[in-house]
């Protein structure tokens, strides 16, 4: 009962002053607070936008069983675009957690206006699809990445219009020599709309990798390996005012037979 109660949880927008996770830039502001008006709270926004708050509960984007939606770390699921719109993205469990898993989409305009009602569309082809986060190109267009073993392992998604919902899906380069394929890809999008991405090969030790495209997904550069991991989730970077890229990313201490990380 609690997996149907609990996992068919609604998505809602829930624009917060200290939730929306948009383009990877924080920005403090100072929301009206009756208890400490200098108090300030932590708000992402994206392209250098204004900011918009709204308030909970917000409104149903659309459904998923799965509550479990990242591992290591959650990575973005909302970007805000130059123009004021609002991309999602998330893993959906369709019917049960056992069933069909894909990964949704949904945007809603500068205006208000949704593109996908209160459902969402499928980026994906292939069910089995999820763990995924997104980013926005300079045009607005949503990029999102996710992993599905029936289809290009690590993929990224790129849709062909501001909102359209039609995603061209690109195999992301996730192996390397010797090893097996790489899983949990997390993207950044770079001041030149450059696409960077890392993702996480299984093994002991687990490897980090890391692969750019220039062209908008039509191609890369071989796989890099980063670093061992001590958790899943590694995340990129990048700044809106350089080319400056950073990877953050948990790393065993060595000798510590209790797999800390730190």
């Amino acid at each position: 009962m609690k997996f149907r109660i609990a996992m068919a949880m609604m998505l809602a927008i829930i624009v917060l002053c200290a939730t929306v996770q948009a383009g990877g830039r924080t920005k403090a502001i100072n929301p009206p607070n009756d208890d400490n008006p200098n108090y300030t709270i932590p708000h992402s926004i994206g392209r250098g936008i204004t900011d918009d708050i709204a308030d909970s509960p917000g409104d149903t984007l659309g459904t998923t069983y799965y509550e479990y939606q990242s591992n290591g770390n959650v990575g973005n699921k909302v970007a805000k675009d130059e123009l004021g719109g609002y991309h999602f993205c998330w893993m959906n469990g369709v019917g049960s957690v056992s069933g069909n898993r894909h990964v949704s989409y949904n945007f809603i305009d500068e205006n208000g206006n949704r593109g996908f009602g209160n459902v969402g569309t499928y980026v994906n082809l292939n069910e089995g699809a999820g763990y995924t986060n997104l980013d926005v190109f300079s045009d607005s267009r949503a990029a999102v990445a996710f992993h599905n073993a029936n289809n290009y392992v690590s993929t990224l998604g790129t849709d062909v219009g501001r909102g359209f919902g039609l995603f061209t899906l690109h195999d992301i380069p996730d192996v390397f020599p010797g090893s097996d394929d790489g899983y949990w890809p997390y993207c950044t999008i770079d001041n030149q709309d450059r696409i960077h991405v890392t993702c996480k090969i299984n093994g002991e030790p687990s490897i980090a990798l890391y692969t750019r495209s220039d062209d908008l997904g039509q191609n890369w550069t071989n796989t890099a390996v980063i670093d061992t991991l001590g958790q899943v989730g590694t995340q990129p970077v990048s700044s809106f005012v350089s080319d400056k890229v950073a990877i953050l990313y948990l790393k065993g201490i060595p000798g510590d037979e209790f797999g800390t990380v730190g």
